[in-house]
């Protein structure tokens, strides 16, 4: 529905157009979505998904149903093994409450906000296990790569894109 190069959302039903709505906004602070509509669990797209997924380098899952054994449960069957970090959002096992669709939803933490929150965090960790990848190079070979160069120009060695601290990034090489 929607391409991005930073983040895989893949929803279903209703969430599809909250998966939507967060993708827009995430979009004004460069942050790029793809949005997948799963509109079936089983058979689930695991083509699309896999692919898209670690095309991006993570995913976010966002349904309205319980976060075990649903799409999240499902797409991290099928991305276990892959260095993909995954967030799901979903409901908790717990027993079903009454109130508004609108109530409901933002009890339990079906918003853009909580969307746009996850896919930070997702981002965060792909981030974090990029720079381990890096870091783990270093102490093979130890040579300044040119992300820390950079950041070392700006100022801002041990900060992301994204403005998180990364501890692994931290030392200074001399």
């Amino acid at each position: 529905l929607r391409a991005g190069a930073d983040c895989t959302l893949i929803a279903c039903g209703q969430m599809v157009t909250l998966a939507l709505s967060a993708a827009e906004r995430l979009a004004k602070i460069d942050i790029g979505c793809t949005v997948l509509d799963c509109h079936t669990i089983a058979p689930l797209d695991k083509h699309g998904i896999f692919s898209s997924a670690l095309q991006t380098g993570c995913a976010v899952t966002i349904e309205e149903h319980s976060a075990s054994g649903g799409l999240g449960s499902s797409a991290a069957e099928l991305l276990a093994g892959e260095n993909v970090p995954l967030e799901i959002i979903g409901l908790p096992d717990a027993f079903g409450e009454s109130g508004t669709p609108a109530e409901l939803m933002g009890r339990f933490g079906l918003t853009v906000e909580r969307v746009i929150l996850s896919v930070k965090n997702a981002i965060a960790r792909k981030c974090k296990a990029t720079c381990n990848s890096l870091h783990e190079q270093h102490a093979r070979q130890p040579i300044e790569h040119e992300h820390h160069r950079q950041q070392r120009r700006n100022g801002k060695h041990g900060i992301d894109a994204y403005g998180l601290r990364n501890p692994l990034c931290l030392t200074e090489k001399k």
